[in-house]
């Protein structure tokens, strides 16, 4: 992956078996370097993951299941254990590296200011959680009719903002009384509906998105999840 990204004018850098620890201060380094000659950010991690989460080298162990989960905490000798859990696929927080802590190393009041407009770019090959998806061939997998796709085929997901913010209204002279995003919806579905595919329409929607809140002073940012 290094050397694919090499060739692709990335500028590189290679970490191996990094700790959770080192993993967080990497990134959070990265964050604070001065981006004026370079056009994005993207990292790149394979490894173990969770629900939100990855962890660090050496910070997963194999539970009776047969899955690899994370270490758990050291017990201090004061607290009750159940022992009905102890082998759970519960994660523990003392050994994960929290997506949220590295995407908010690059928000804009965090990271360098050279890195503001530009994309940032997270690429995950890992788990997601414990859970196997069971759909799939039942019983004689030649004929069409017996094969179930996987949880979440054929899906798009497009929201007016990230998750846990509003959506905002815009005014009857910026975007009709339409609220910010199904304006620029309905504008670039009108003017490019049959020049792009629908995922690169829907990108170029956040991105009016984006215009369009600076001229109003809003904050608000688009985005979209896609299974197709």
């Amino acid at each position: 992956m290094a050397e694919l990204l090499g060739t692709l004018g990335f500028e590189v850098k290679l970490c191996l078996n990094l700790s959770s620890l080192e993993i967080m201060t990497v990134v959070f380094e990265m964050s604070k370097e001065n981006f004026k000659h370079h056009g994005m950010f993207l990292m790149f991690y394979s490894g173990h993951g969770g629900n939100g989460t990855i962890w660090g080298h050496q910070d997963m162990t194999s539970n009776i299941s047969g899955n690899v989960v994370p270490l758990k905490p050291k017990s201090t000798g004061d607290e009750t254990v159940d022992e009905s859990e102890s082998d759970d696929d519960s994660e523990s927080n003392e050994h994960l590296v929290q997506l949220d802590f590295l995407f908010d190393a690059f928000q804009p009041k965090n990271a360098h200011k050279s890195l503001r407009g530009k994309p940032k770019v997270f690429l995950w090959d890992c788990c997601r959680g414990f859970n196997f998806d069971k759909c799939g061939i039942k019983g004689d997998p030649t004929p069409d009719e017996t094969y179930t796709p996987p949880k979440n085929t054929d899906f798009l997901y497009s929201y007016a903002t990230a998750a846990d913010f509003v959506a905002h209204v815009g005014s009857d002279e910026t975007t009709d009384g339409l609220s910010l995003w199904t304006y620029c919806l309905q504008k670039r579905f009108r003017e490019n509906k049959d020049s792009y595919h629908l995922e690169e329409l829907l990108t170029l929607i956040q991105n009016d998105v984006s215009e369009l809140v600076k001229k109003t002073k809003k904050r608000q940012a688009a985005n979209h999840n896609s299974f197709l």
